[in-house]
């Protein structure tokens, strides 16, 4: 543990006499049993007088935690459940340690001196920062600082201050004290893991916190007088619970980050005040469910990201508010299936993303609502098979992912009302036959990627279909070269510049196999004999 003074005594020192006063309430968990009486209101905080340190604020406050960390030992070692261990008491005991280390650290920070007067910004250049006069801003990005440092001169009307990309591991409860022209603060890559309460009190014209990539474990209620904030990132920490009331005054927030953290439950009313919200980011957080209110309230909401979670199931109504919402990601979480309805509202939603879930089913009408819808992503799945019609309403549709499914069969209608597609993206699927007239209503396709399935031919005149066709993969199939792939092989051969990444190259049979499709004459596939150049007939069954 890093030796740090804190009034006279060392954090190390001090967290050792905590444990020695705790220690001496708490018995050993390996113990007899202990009596109901002896130890009987006794705390660790009844051994030590906190105060004589100096730091009394700060103490008082440790005086309550402790406390309350101590009588539920106490109850545990007087046989309350007789569940108790030593290896349970000493993840309590050391959780309780570091969260007292972390206070006792933001205690001894120093602070840097605000200053008024009409030479503030030129003594201001005479610190270790950068002093912007024109622009009213402090940049101390890069410098290396393990705490903020005190021969740094701040004038008092500042409007950026920018601390990104040091070391520091705490700050004083008093550091942006008085800075009340402050309207954007930079905290992004350090290495803070506490903050206290009253931190940004004054800091009543915030508009921009960001606090990305630190090591912040608890959020108290810390924006309680930033009612003018409009962006905040609290993503990369280590965050695992946000109170209730965390968000109840930043009713102006336009941008909220809260991804990359380790969030498992998000309480039911946490986002209801947020009417401006325009951009919320929970992605790679642990969150397993979602109350069908959770985003009651966020009205003006746009971009919605919670891909990298383990949702399982999304309730009817939980997108109910999204009236205007434009982009949804649900990528790489473990949703298998979706109920009817679920989008009923979302008549402006330009993009959905549910790459990497488990969804094995449609039922053809999940997206009848969503009329403006761009890109729809079902890619990474275990859909086998998709129905008819089921896109019929997304005429504004252009991009379609459905890669690496387990589809083995397209309905002739599966791609019905999809007027405005230009790509299409089959690839990496077990499909083996095509419908003759499936790719009819992509007039305007241009990018098509059916490579790696179980091809062997492909139906005369597929491809006639689509006018506006310029990139297209047919690669990694097992392409069979007789005389139901003549129409393919001519094909490639008057359209050699639309076909890209490898040339497609014949399975077999016997001497053909390896040879590209491309080359193959009728000579070759049908041996000049019988076969009608209209409608020829596989050499072997399609399996």
């Amino acid at each position: 543990m890093r030796s740090t003074r804190v009034c006279g005594r060392s954090v190390f020192l001090t967290t050792l006499w905590c444990l020695q006063a705790w220690t001496s309430a708490v018995p050993d968990a390996g113990s007899a049993q202990v009596s109901t009486g002896k130890y009987k209101n006794k705390t660790a905080v009844d051994r030590v007088d906190v105060c004589t340190l100096n730091a009394c604020e700060a103490y008082v406050r440790m005086r309550d935690d402790l406390a309350k960390a101590v009588q539920p030992i106490n109850e545990k070692l007087r046989g309350g459940d007789g569940s108790s261990s030593a290896g349970d008491l000493g993840a309590v005991l050391e959780s309780r340690l570091q969260r007292l280390d972390r206070r006792l650290r933001s205690v001894e920070q120093p602070v840097w001196t605000i200053l008024p007067g009409n030479d503030r910004w030129k003594r201001c250049d005479h610190g270790p920062c950068k002093c912007r006069t024109e622009t009213h801003s402090v940049s101390c990005w890069r410098k290396d600082f393990e705490e903020i440092p005190s021969n740094q001169i701040v004038p008092y009307d500042v409007n950026a201050i920018d601390l990104s990309t040091n070391r520091i591991m705490s700050l004083h409860k008093d550091t942006f004290k008085d800075l009340t022209n402050l309207t954007e603060l930079d905290l992004t890559d350090n290495d803070i893991d506490y903050l206290p309460t009253a931190i940004f009190t004054a800091l009543e014209n915030l508009t921009k916190l960001k606090f990305h990539r630190n090591h912040l474990v608890e959020v108290p209620l810390l924006f309680q007088r930033n009612a003018k904030l409009q962006i905040l990132d609290l993503s990369m920490n280590h965050i695992k619970q946000l109170p209730e009331e965390l968000f109840r005054s930043t009713r102006n927030l336009l941008l909220l980050h809260v991804y990359g953290n380790g969030i498992e439950v998000l309480p039911k009313s946490i986002f209801k005040d947020l009417g401006r919200l325009e951009d919320l980011d929970l992605s790679a957080n642990t969150l397993t469910e979602l109350s069908s209110d959770v985003f009651q309230g966020v009205v003006s909401l746009k971009r919605l990201k919670l891909q990298e979670n383990q949702l399982q199931q999304l309730p009817l109504g939980v997108f109910n508010d999204m009236e205007y919402l434009e982009i949804l990601s649900l990528r790489n979480n473990h949703i298998s299936f979706i109920r009817p309805g679920l989008f009923n509202n979302m008549r402006r939603l330009v993009q959905l993303d549910l790459t990497e879930n488990w969804i094995t089913l449609l039922n053809g009408n999940e997206f009848s609502d969503l009329v403006a819808l761009n890109e729809l992503h079902l890619g990474q799945n275990y859909l086998d098979f998709i129905p008819k019609k089921t896109f019929k309403n997304l005429a504004a549709l252009e991009k379609l992912y459905l890669f690496s499914n387990n589809i083995q069969h397209l309905d002739a209608d599966s791609f019905y009302g999809l007027n405005n597609l230009s790509s299409l993206f089959l690839n990496n699927n077990l499909l083996k036959v095509l419908e003759d007239k499936l790719f009819e209503p992509l007039r305007n396709l241009r990018k098509l990627h059916i490579d790696s399935n179980k091809f062997q031919f492909l139906p005369n005149d597929c491809f006639n279909h689509l006018p506006k066709l310029i990139s297209l993969k047919l690669s990694k199939n097992p392409w069979h070269c007789d005389c139901a792939i003549l129409y393919l092989a001519r094909w490639l051969r008057a359209n050699r510049q639309k076909v890209w990444d490898s040339n497609p190259t014949c399975r077999g049979p016997r001497d053909l196999g390896g040879k590209p499709v491309e080359d193959m004459t009728f000579e070759d596939l049908c041996d000049g004999q019988w076969a009608s150049m209209v409608k020829l007939t596989p050499r072997v069954p399609i399996r």
